[in-house]
């Protein structure tokens, strides 16, 4: 099955570099690489496979096309979402997010475009990101009215402390490469057409280290706040599911949408 765009919504492949170097491409430019249900089953599959292959050493995570790592949520599936779904909306994400920060070996957000509600969430649930100079980075969630329910505001709030994560969080306003840079969000800034060599030459990098020590510095590395609790995550999901049975909850959503087209 594919999406509406009849587009496979996930590449998995080796790279041509490295074998152990696995490399998954959100794969819905059309749609900005939003994530519908389908890639984050997808990408949930494709992250658990990688944990049983003992010949892969590194993920690097992109986007396809030249507009978007990737602008988060897919808003017609938002806009379509019952109570119950909107619950298991909000803990499916949280589900393969999750897995990622807790898999074995390191991985990389090659980040180009838009990184955005979701898409940044995605990006911080890896150990290194990496940015083309284009790159516009953010949590908007606030400003379409609910709030990043993957868990973006708790781990910016780790990763780069509680002052700029009020302001990323509570404003909604993205911010550039050079800011995220600054401010701590990514690790490396780089020109748009470099963005996919440096992403790779870090992978490549990666996979020189012994295998045994790769694992425990990851696990050393993921430190316990990173991990969303399932008590955390019921609160999301109940409060998510609050903000979509609201009365105009989809006609809000569907105003947004139609106003991105015009």
């Amino acid at each position: 099955m594919t999406d509406a765009f009849s587009e496979p919504p996930l590449i998995v492949r080796r790279a041509e570099s490295s074998s152990q170097i696995l490399r998954i491409t959100l794969n819905r430019p059309r749609a900005l690489n939003a994530m519908n249900w389908e890639l984050l089953a997808q990408l949930n599959q494709a992250i658990a496979e990688a944990e049983r292959d003992q010949s892969i050493r590194c993920l690097l995570i992109d986007g396809a096309g030249e507009r978007a790592f990737s602008a988060g949520a897919d808003l017609r599936v938002v806009a379509d979402l019952t109570l119950e779904g909107a619950r298991e909306w909000i803990r499916l994400g949280h589900r393969v997010f999750n897995r990622l920060i807790a898999h074995p070996v390191p991985s990389i957000a090659a980040i180009h475009g838009f990184a955005l509600g979701g898409g940044l969430e995605l990006a911080l649930a890896c150990d290194l990101r990496v940015a083309g100079e284009s790159a516009q980075i953010g949590l908007p969630e606030v400003r379409r009215g609910w709030f990043p329910g993957w868990g973006g505001a708790r781990r910016v709030r780790s990763l780069i402390g509680p002052a700029q994560s009020r302001r990323l969080a509570l404003l909604g306003e993205p911010v550039d490469a050079t800011s995220a840079l600054e401010i701590g969000l990514i690790h490396r800034v780089v020109p748009d057409g470099e963005l996919t060599t440096a992403a790779l030459g870090w992978a490549e990098q990666l996979t020189t280290l012994p295998p045994a020590v790769s694992r425990e510095l990851t696990r050393q590395l993921t430190t316990p706040e990173l991990i969303i609790p399932p008590e955390e995550i019921e609160i999301d999901a109940r409060l998510f599911a609050d903000r979509v049975g609201q009365p105009g909850f989809r006609e809000g959503v569907l105003k947004f949408l139609s106003r991105k087209k015009t």
